[in-house]
């Protein structure tokens, strides 16, 4: 599939606020088992699935998202090759001048100088643990962008923005992890290759 071109800036017109569709049950946090503390990944490439109609979409979510956080007036800085405990838990940091962005670049340490903590998703929302935390800490300074496109081109996209997740517990949806490792009694095996009616047959 070939990618589609991306454009070289946006125009943002604002289509209103959304109100709720509907009421779920509130979730707990993801656990906190990560051992990993940091690691440093590609960029986003394509959706590792190639029967996906538009597999650039993820890689071209967080492009339109730079283009939009540039629009405003802000200065983006990409963050999303950092994974592990130890990342920021987002995607983009952005921040309100070129000179703050500069200094954090030259001391990392400066995380007041962040003006947004930006997870950005093309589809289903779903919060890891890295970005659940970085959530909970940033509270009204982590931003959730979901940008999605309804063709497979790129002539335009929808963006929503939802400020402060850990706030709107209720648009949470519960998940389930089932530890079977936890489980007394369970019954185990190993499994290996039988040749028996191969070597029968031959």
């Amino acid at each position: 599939t070939l990618r589609p071109p991306n454009p070289t800036a946006i125009t943002a017109t604002p289509l209103g606020t959304g109100s709720a569709t509907s009421a779920t049950s509130v979730a707990s946090p993801p656990s906190d088992e990560r051992t990993i503390r940091l690691r440093v990944t590609r960029a986003t490439g394509p959706l590792s699935t190639s029967a996906h109609p538009d597999p650039y979409r993820a890689a071209d979510a967080e492009e339109w998202t730079r283009l939009f956080e540039i629009g405003e007036g802000r200065f983006p800085l990409s963050v999303a090759h950092l994974q592990g405990r130890d990342a920021y838990g987002c995607d983009w940091l952005s921040f309100a001048s070129q000179a703050d962005r500069d200094a954090f670049i030259s001391d990392p340490r400066l995380i007041n100088l962040v003006q947004r903590f930006i997870e950005t998703k093309s589809s289903t929302i779903d919060l890891g643990d890295n970005q659940w935390r970085a959530a909970e800490l940033r509270r009204v300074r982590f931003f959730i962008y979901r940008i999605a496109f309804y063709t497979g081109a790129r002539d335009f996209a929808e963006l929503t923005i939802a400020c402060d997740p850990f706030a709107h517990r209720h648009a949470l949806v519960v998940r389930y992890e089932f530890r079977i490792d936890d489980v007394e009694g369970r019954a185990r095996f190993q499994l290996t290759p039988d040749n028996t009616d191969a070597e029968q047959v031959a």
